[in-house]
């Protein structure tokens, strides 16, 4: 296993996607870092739909298969919970193992997880309070009021 990140922030690589946030990324990477209580306390923080990439909601599928199997959660270990559970196969499992490490490298320093977790939670808030204000601004719009109701309540 290799030593724990500087305390200097190292610069993220930023082609993950275009739903990809900075503090989503640290976020991520730092619990593949994190061991025991620690680890337990900061996952307690947020839910998998609290983030918006989709390719980190498979990442944390692995850390949350590695921490009920109770084992690491670093990025070799998670690649072999993708491997033999099938949560990842294929070809996507080389992209996969180099989004780990990018993950793993991503960071300032582990121990500021609950701070990227934060973060995440209140960019997650945002993201629905932004899809409230457009369901409410298509109803405002509907000529109908049975129409408007519905665009409100069904979403």
């Amino acid at each position: 296993m290799s030593a724990q990140p500087s305390s200097e922030a190292t610069p993220a690589s930023t082609d993950l996607g275009s739903t990809n946030t900075l503090d989503e990324q640290a976020l991520v990477g730092s619990l593949l870092w994190l061991r025991g209580p620690e680890l337990d306390s900061v996952r307690a923080m947020f839910n998998r739909d609290d983030l918006a990439n989709p390719r980190h909601q498979v990442v944390l599928d692995l850390i949350d298969a590695c921490i009920a199997a109770d084992i690491p959660t670093d990025p070799a270990t998670a690649l072999h919970v993708a491997r033999t559970t099938g949560l990842v196969s294929g070809y996507r499992l080389g992209q996969l193992g180099t989004l780990l490490i990018e993950l793993h490298g991503a960071i300032a320093h582990p121990r500021w997880a609950h701070i990227y977790a934060t973060a995440v939670v209140e960019a997650s808030t945002r993201r629905a309070i932004q899809r409230s204000a457009q369901r409410l601004e298509q109803a405002a719009a509907a000529e109908d009021f049975t129409d408007a109701l519905a665009t409100v309540t069904d979403q």
